[in-house]
């Protein structure tokens, strides 16, 4: 977690600080990043939809399950 909060505030930082450039981006360019940016987030949802399931269960056994110890089932 903070590895991912260090590299969204240097994301945001940076180009806070960078310098003038006197660069050519022609707009192609944003139509590609922007493609990109889709494929990440169909990607992450296909993911999400694909595994949810295991996703579902993981959770429903970690809060939802009462705990057993070894000390309990010596007592039945």
């Amino acid at each position: 977690m903070r590895f991912l909060f260090i590299l969204l505030l240097s994301f945001l930082l940076v180009p806070a600080y960078s310098k003038k450039v006197n660069a050519y981006l022609d707009p192609g360019t944003g139509s590609y990043l922007f493609q990109i940016l889709l494929g990440v987030f169909f990607g992450g949802l296909f993911s999400i939809k694909f595994f949810w399931k295991k996703i579902k269960t993981f959770f429903y056994k970690k809060f939802f399950l009462p705990h057993t110890s070894k000390s309990d089932e010596s007592l039945k």
